[in-house]
């Protein structure tokens, strides 16, 4: 599995917040079905999650966009079938117990995760 993305939102107006996270399953079928998933009642219970989902990474693509990194934008969509999928960092903690982090060397220039 990979962690494609982490982000803190804002759910509501009251600043109640939640720690996401996006992982791909490697075979690309098989995914999470618990909260967050891309059938849970979480995106109807809190309907600005995801908006606030694509700001927050769009920032992050801007910033190193502007640093020279060539990235596509992020668009956020719910696909029961393409092997991506956002679950809370609490879930992760507790379903991937073992996660490793690899650097990219891009050019031998640039080192970044």
């Amino acid at each position: 599995y990979s962690l494609i993305a982490a982000v803190e939102v804002s759910l509501n107006m009251i600043g109640t917040k939640e720690k996401l996270v996006m992982v791909r399953n490697p075979w690309g079928f098989r995914e999470w079905n618990g909260d967050w998933s891309d059938s849970s009642q979480k995106w109807k219970q809190y309907p600005d999650a995801s908006q606030n989902i694509e700001k927050a990474l769009n920032k992050r693509h801007e910033d190193l966009v502007s640093k020279g990194h060539k990235l596509k934008k992020f668009e956020f969509k719910l696909d029961a079938s393409d092997g991506c999928f956002w679950m809370s960092w609490k879930d992760y903690q507790r379903f991937f117990y073992i996660t490793s982090v690899c650097s990219y060397e891009r050019d031998w220039h640039t080192n970044w995760v």
